[in-house]
C-alpha cells in the first residue's frame, strides 16, 4: 500500500492492473503550535491546526485547569505568544477535522487532567482521527520532532 498525494488535484484517476479508478486527495497536514505560559514557570499550551488538501483549515485547542471543567473551542489566539509550530502530514484531514468539529460541539470535555485530558491529548486524539498512530505522549511527541520533556517546557 502506498500514500499518494497529489499537489493541486483533488480527484484523479489511477490504474490499477488494466481499470483506472477514480480516487479522491484525502490528506493533509497537522500542525501542533507551542504557545508560552500563561505564568512564568508555567507549561506550553497547544494546538492542533489541520489543513486538508483541498484547502479546508480547522485550529482547535482544549482548555482547562486541574480539577476544572475541559473544553474543547476553536482556537482563539488573542493574548497568546507563539514559541513554534511543526507539521506533520497525515492521512486523513477529513477525519481529523470531523473529530474537531464533533468535539467544538460537545464543547465540555470531562475534567481536565494533565496526563489524560489536557490540550497535548487533544492534540493526540486530532493527530488518531487523522490517521497517525501514537502509542502514547512520548511517540506523539517524537512525530513532530519533540522530547517529552519538550511538551511540559
Amino acid at each position: 500500500m502506498r500514500d499518494l498525494s497529489v499537489s493541486n488535484i483533488h480527484t484523479y484517476y489511477v490504474v490499477a492492473g488494466n481499470t483506472p479508478v477514480l480516487v479522491h486527495n484525502c490528506g493533509g497536514s497537522l500542525t501542533v503550535h507551542k504557545w508560552a505560559a500563561e505564568e512564568p514557570g508555567g507549561v506550553p499550551h497547544f494546538s492542533a491546526e489541520v489543513v486538508a488538501d483541498s484547502g479546508a483549515t480547522r485550529h482547535t485547542e482544549l482548555l482547562g485547569g486541574t480539577g476544572a471543567p475541559a473544553s474543547v473551542r476553536d482556537f482563539d489566539p488573542v493574548g497568546m505568544t507563539l514559541i513554534e509550530s511543526r507539521t506533520i502530514r497525515i492521512p486523513d484531514a477529513a477525519g481529523a477535522m470531523t473529530f474537531q468539529k464533533r468535539a467544538v460541539m460537545r464543547g465540555r470535555a470531562g475534567s481536565y487532567n494533565v496526563i489524560t485530558n489536557s490540550c497535548v491529548t487533544h492534540c493526540m486524539n486530532v493527530a488518531a482521527a487523522g490517521g497517525v498512530g501514537s502509542v502514547g505522549v512520548r511517540d506523539f511527541a517524537s512525530n513532530f520532532g519533540w522530547s517529552y520533556k519538550d511538551l511540559r517546557r
